[in-house]
């Protein structure tokens, strides 16, 4: 199951979560701790959702900089390879601070 279908799947859940929120037998009585439930379900969703975009963005911090390399190694396009190779340091920094 690719990352495609891992969130396909938990935002399933989390859709059915909250309709048992207003579908529950047991009327209004326990219906705090089903809303602090699905707020920690969409917290934690959300956690994992910043991470892998940390980590698709840490991928894309590397390509630069070895994109940069290979272009400013060529002489050709060495002012181009020293900007990716800058850009690419400060984001991967950045994405080092956020974590």
């Amino acid at each position: 199951m690719g990352r495609v279908g891992i969130t396909f799947t938990l935002m399933f859940l989390l859709m059915l979560r909250s309709m048992t929120v207003f579908c529950d037998p047991r009327g209004l009585s326990n219906i705090e701790n089903m809303i602090a439930e699905f707020s920690d379900a969409i917290k934690n969703f959300l956690d994992i959702l910043m991470e892998k975009a940390i980590e698709v963005g840490e991928v894309l911090a590397v390509t630069s900089i070895v994109v940069g390399f290979v272009l400013y190694g060529t002489h050709l396009f060495a002012y181009h390879g020293r900007r990716l190779i800058m850009s690419g340091l400060v984001l991967w920094i950045f994405l080092q601070l956020v974590r």
